[in-house]
This record gives structure tokens, sequence and C-alpha cells, in this order.
């Protein structure tokens, strides 16, 4: 079966087949691809035939419909939304199955997540046409779906801004498009939606990433890492952002030398991302630095860590975000192997 993302491509390539399937749950973006093949078509309403979903299937208006030829147009399009028709009305699809018009387009829809072999009409339209699936959409899938949709509206959509959307509002293709389409509304005038415009449709401003001390911490930037704590510390009172400090910069350290004996062990690259759960956008890079900063160089700042915590918590005079300050600037200190 094609993706959603095979099928604009098909169709951007000028490739119009005369018959298609689209199964899957996903029926919104089930209607808008339907809605894009009418804009590629450019029919009049004399030349398009929808049976609705809730609408039952007469036979011979199917018929009639399966059968008329094109006014003053090269195609026409007929569209099946509801699966579950009459044995009379499944009878007619089957049969003009076996010779479909090249003067008309048939998309038919289908609720089953994969064809059913033993339905004679799934059976027969998988053999006779092209079959899409319109299944939940995976992060990288759902990002792709995004900067088509901006493509579509005439805009540029960056990466950065696609994987941040993504991220914030989930997968699902029916509230991404209506996401896109507030931050186009945002951004009038403009042709690149940012990752501030992307934050701005969603309804806030993030004043604080919670994973940005984490990450300038693995790649030892220290300008970053300081910058990124006195961001943290200024979401509270610094004595008590302190330990969530701590816990984050140890986490990173963890994680990274994990990683380390893992490249060590012949791990690839995909068991690696699975077994710490890396993101595929944020962390693109992860190996790349792990694999330039010793275990034992990460071993040792995380005993420094250890030795942080326990001095915090047994020497009550200390300034914690001070120590926290010294810990990171001194494990941001790591000397990395060339890359």
């Amino acid at each position: 079966m094609m993706t959603p993302g095979d099928l604009a491509r098909d169709w951007q390539s000028g490739t119009i087949h005369p018959v298609y399937g689209f199964w899957g749950s996903e029926s919104d973006a089930k209607a808008r691809a339907l809605d894009r093949l009418k804009s590629l078509l450019k029919l009049d309403a004399f030349n398009v035939v929808e049976f609705p979903p809730a609408a039952g299937v007469a036979p011979a208006e199917l018929r009639s419909a399966l059968w008329t030829m094109p006014v003053f147009a090269e195609r026409r399009l007929v569209a099946l939304k509801n699966p579950k028709i009459g044995a009379e009305a499944k009878k007619i699809l089957v049969e003009y199955l076996q010779s479909p018009s090249p003067q008309t387009v048939l998309v038919v829809f289908f609720d089953d997540s994969k064809i059913d072999a033993k339905d004679a009409l799934q059976r027969e339209l998988s053999r006779a046409g092209q079959t899409c699936l319109f299944a939940p959409l995976r992060e990288g899938d759902a990002v792709e779906f995004v900067r088509r949709r901006a493509k579509e509206m005439g805009r540029e959509l960056d990466e950065e801004a696609a994987w941040a959307l993504v991220s914030e509002a989930g997968t699902s293709a029916a509230v991404l498009s209506q996401e896109i389409e507030k931050a186009a509304l945002l951004n009038a005038g403009g042709v690149i939606i940012s990752k501030s415009d992307v934050a701005l449709c969603l309804g806030f401003q993030k004043a604080y990433d919670p994973f940005a001390l984490g990450r300038s911490v693995a790649t030892r930037d220290r300008a970053a890492s300081l910058k990124n704590l006195e961001e943290l510390f200024a979401q509270g009172r610094p004595e008590e952002q302190a330990f969530k400090a701590l816990y984050q910069v140890s986490a990173s350290l963890s994680k990274q030398l994990k990683a380390s004996r893992m490249l060590r062990a012949g791990l690839s690259r995909e068991e690696i991302f699975k077994a710490l759960r890396l993101h595929p956008y944020w962390d693109k890079d992860y190996l790349e630095s792990a694999g330039r900063i010793s275990e034992k160089a990460s071993a040792a700042a995380l005993r420094r860590c250890l030795q942080t915590e326990k001095d915090l918590k047994s020497k009550s005079w200390l300034d914690a975000a001070f120590e926290i300050k010294r810990l990171v600037a001194s494990v941001c200190r790591t000397e990395r192997r060339p890359a």
C-alpha cells in the first residue's frame, strides 16, 4: 500500500489513476486527499458524484454514476465514502472494476487498516487500482505531512519548526492541519513559518526548555550550559532549582556513558536510539558527540555529580547555585576527541 506521502508525490508528478482505494481510520486525512484530487482534476459540479458516509447507496444511482460520460471535461470523479454497502451495489462495483473507464476516477473509502482478501470488493479494487493507507502518523511521517501542508498553502515550514509542532501537538493529521493553518494565519504576509510562529499558534511561548541543559552538557558546550543553568534558576529560587539542575546534568552524563558503552559493544544506531529513547531529530548528532568523549571522562564527571550532591546535603553553608555552576563548568572542561 502507498502512504499519503507517496500518493501526494504521485499526484505531484502528474500521475492520476482511474481507481483508488483509501483504507484506514484517519477519515479527515482521507477527506483532504479527496479534496486535493478534485483540485488536481479541476472538475465542476457536473462531473463530481459523491456518496456520503452516512447515506445508503442505491444500485441504479451507482451504476449511472460509474458509466456516465464526462460533461465538457476529460474525466469525472466518483467517490464512495460509505464502505458498508448492500450486496447489489457491491456487485456493480466489482463488475465495474473488471474494466474501469479511463474517463472516470473512482475513489472508494474503507475503514479497515488492511485489505480484507475475503471481501470481493476490496480484493478486486486492490487488483485494479492504487491503494493507500491513511493510518495514524508516525513522528517522521507527521513532520513530512505538516511540511507538505505548509507548501500547499504557499509557505515553507522549516524542519526544526515542524519537529517542534509535532512534539507539542502530536501526530493526529486533523490536529496538525488545524495548527499549521493557524500558524500560516498568524504569520500573514510571511513565507517562512518559524519555530516561534509555531509556539505562538499553540498558544504559548516556551520560557524554558527542560531538555536544553542536558543537551548542552552532553556536547560540553560551556557557554550554552551556563546560560541554560541561569534560565533554570530563573524559574524559581536558585537554591530550590539546584537539585533539579543536578538531576538533569547527572541524567545527561549517565545516558551519554551508556551510549558510549553501547557503541563499544557494537550496537546499531537504531538499537541505541530505541534503548535510550533518543529523539530522531533533536538527538540526531547525539552518538557522534558521545563518541568524542571518553567513557573515563564521563564516569569521572558522574562521580563529581555524586560528590556535589553529597556536599550539598551535608554542608548547609554551601551556596547551592554556585556549587552547581562550578560543577557544570568543570564537566564542560572535559577534553573532546576531534570530530
